[in-house]
C-alpha cells in the first residue's frame, strides 16, 4: 500500500521552486527555528493545522487540510507585502477560471482557497518580528505511483 504524499512538503516545494518567492525570501520551512536566531530576514513558516472538516472528499479518494501560513519580514509592511507577493503562487486562480491548483511530486492539489487572514503579529517566543498569518484551506489527493 502506497503512503499518502506530504501536502506541506507540496507547498513549500511549489514555493522553492517560485523564482518570485526564492528572490523575495531567505528562508522557507515547515516550522520556526530557533536556530534563526532574532533576525530570520523575510522568511515563510507553513504548519498543517488539521482539516477543515470536508469529509465528502474522502469518499472520492481527496483531503482537506488547513494551512496557517506566516511571513516574516523586518518590519510589519515587509511582511504583509510578502503575503501580497506570494499568495498568488499558494493560491492559484485569482481572477482565472481555468487554474485553480497544481500539481508538485506526488501530490495533486485541486483547489486552495483563503480561510481567514491576513492578520498582522508580533512573534513574541522566538524572534520579536512581525509576521502576517493567513489561514488556507486545500483539497488534495495523491498521484499514483507505477
Amino acid at each position: 500500500m502506497a503512503s499518502l504524499p506530504d501536502v506541506k512538503a507540496a507547498f513549500i516545494q511549489r514555493l522553492e521552486a517560485s523564482p518570485t518567492v526564492v528572490a523575495q525570501t531567505t528562508r522557507i520551512a515547515g516550522a520556526l527555528r530557533k536556530s534563526w536566531g532574532a533576525t530570520p530576514g523575510k522568511a515563510i513558516v507553513m504548519r498543517l493545522n488539521g482539516s477543515p472538516g470536508i469529509e465528502r472528499w474522502y469518499e472520492v479518494g481527496m483531503f482537506s487540510s488547513r494551512l496557517d501560513v506566516e511571513f516574516y519580514g523586518a518590519s510589519p509592511d515587509q511582511a504583509y507585502d510578502l503575503w501580497l507577493n506570494v499568495h498568488p503562487i499558494i493560491c492559484p486562480g485569482q481572477g482565472n477560471a481555468e487554474v485553480h491548483g497544481f500539481i508538485q511530486g506526488q501530490c495533486r492539489v485541486a483547489w486552495v482557497e483563503l480561510e481567514s487572514g491576513p492578520f498582522e503579529l508580533i512573534d513574541t517566543d522566538v524572534t520579536n518580528l512581525p509576521f502576517t498569518q493567513v489561514s488556507y484551506v486545500a483539497v488534495w489527493a495523491g498521484i499514483p505511483v507505477s
